[in-house]
């Protein structure tokens, strides 16, 4: 079974993330899309949904008034592979749905 990828304008669609704050995010390290290919015009990031969950935790987390580095050492003791928090488990299962809006 083919691992199932989003590239960077479908993770900006489904989570409603602003292309500068998630490029100042990315070339500041605090999020990480787990692959990508090259293209003409450098990097194609390609995302999976786990991928997808760190972002809207990433960016909850941000918008609660944590500064960025607070917030990435927040996500990093957060269970996103096997979800057990309250919080993550909403943030999964909106990102899930929203998924399904987009994509159909």
């Amino acid at each position: 079974m083919a691992i199932e990828q989003f590239n960077t304008n479908e993770v900006r669609m489904i989570v409603w993330v602003k292309r500068g704050d998630l490029e100042d995010w990315i070339s500041g390290g605090f999020i990480e899309p787990s692959d990508f290919e090259e293209a003409a015009c450098g990097k194609r990031y390609l995302w999976s949904r786990e991928d997808i969950y760190r972002l809207a935790a990433f960016k909850r987390l941000v918008e609660s008034g944590l500064g960025l580095i607070d917030a990435y050492e927040a996500l990093e003791v957060l269970p996103t592979k096997e979800i057990k928090d309250d919080n993550m488990i909403k943030i999964k299962h909106e990102v899930d749905e929203r998924i399904k809006q987009v994509f159909g």
